[in-house]
Protein backbone atom coordinates (compact mmCIF):
# COMPACT_ATOMS: atom_id res chain seq x y z
CA UNK A 1 0.00 0.00 0.00
CA UNK A 2 1.47 3.41 -0.96
CA UNK A 3 2.59 5.72 1.80
CA UNK A 4 0.49 8.67 0.52
CA UNK A 5 -2.86 8.81 -1.27
CA UNK A 6 -1.39 11.60 -3.41
CA UNK A 7 2.25 10.94 -4.38
CA UNK A 8 2.82 14.69 -4.78
CA UNK A 9 2.92 14.84 -0.96
CA UNK A 10 6.46 13.45 -1.25
CA UNK A 11 7.54 16.62 -3.04
CA UNK A 12 7.06 18.52 0.24
CA UNK A 13 10.15 16.73 1.55
CA UNK A 14 13.36 18.49 0.41
CA UNK A 15 14.93 15.16 -0.58
CA UNK A 16 12.33 14.69 -3.31
CA UNK A 17 11.92 18.26 -4.61
CA UNK A 18 12.07 18.47 -8.38
CA UNK A 19 11.06 14.89 -9.13
CA UNK A 20 8.48 14.39 -11.85
CA UNK A 21 4.97 13.20 -11.00
CA UNK A 22 5.86 9.83 -12.55
CA UNK A 23 8.97 9.53 -10.37
CA UNK A 24 7.01 10.52 -7.26
CA UNK A 25 4.32 7.95 -8.06
CA UNK A 26 6.92 5.19 -8.53
CA UNK A 27 8.69 6.15 -5.31
CA UNK A 28 5.39 6.27 -3.42
CA UNK A 29 4.68 2.68 -4.50
CA UNK A 30 8.05 1.52 -3.16
CA UNK A 31 7.81 3.18 0.27
CA UNK A 32 6.17 1.50 3.26
CA UNK A 33 4.83 3.25 6.34
CA UNK A 34 5.93 1.99 9.74
CA UNK A 35 4.98 3.29 13.16
CA UNK A 36 7.37 2.84 16.08
CA UNK A 37 6.30 3.15 19.73
CA UNK A 38 8.12 5.78 21.80
CA UNK A 39 11.49 4.55 23.03
CA UNK A 40 11.96 2.00 20.26
CA UNK A 41 15.50 1.56 18.97
CA UNK A 42 15.08 1.66 15.20
CA UNK A 43 18.68 1.02 14.21
CA UNK A 44 22.22 1.06 15.55
CA UNK A 45 25.53 2.26 14.20
CA UNK A 46 26.67 -1.34 13.75
CA UNK A 47 23.91 -2.15 11.25
CA UNK A 48 24.66 -1.91 7.55
CA UNK A 49 22.78 0.88 5.76
CA UNK A 50 20.04 -1.09 4.05
CA UNK A 51 17.07 1.27 4.54
CA UNK A 52 16.05 4.89 4.36
CA UNK A 53 13.73 6.27 7.02
CA UNK A 54 11.59 9.36 6.44
CA UNK A 55 10.27 10.98 9.58
CA UNK A 56 6.71 12.11 8.85
CA UNK A 57 5.43 12.61 12.42
CA UNK A 58 6.89 12.77 15.89
CA UNK A 59 10.56 13.01 16.74
CA UNK A 60 13.66 10.88 16.86
CA UNK A 61 16.72 11.06 19.09
CA UNK A 62 20.08 10.24 17.53
CA UNK A 63 22.33 9.00 20.29
CA UNK A 64 25.66 7.36 20.90
CA UNK A 65 25.85 4.72 23.62
CA UNK A 66 29.14 4.69 25.50
CA UNK A 67 30.77 1.55 26.86
CA UNK A 68 30.11 2.77 30.43
CA UNK A 69 26.35 2.79 29.72
CA UNK A 70 25.92 6.54 29.39
CA UNK A 71 24.33 8.12 26.33
CA UNK A 72 25.37 11.12 24.27
CA UNK A 73 22.55 12.82 22.39
CA UNK A 74 23.82 13.88 18.98
CA UNK A 75 20.56 15.32 17.60
CA UNK A 76 16.83 15.59 18.16
CA UNK A 77 14.99 15.57 14.82
CA UNK A 78 11.40 16.24 13.85
CA UNK A 79 9.39 15.66 10.68
CA UNK A 80 11.04 16.30 7.34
Amino acid sequence: MPIFDDPRELEKLPLFEGLSEEELARLNELLRKRVFPAGTRVMSAQQPGEALYLLLEGSVKIQLDREDGTEITLALLGPG
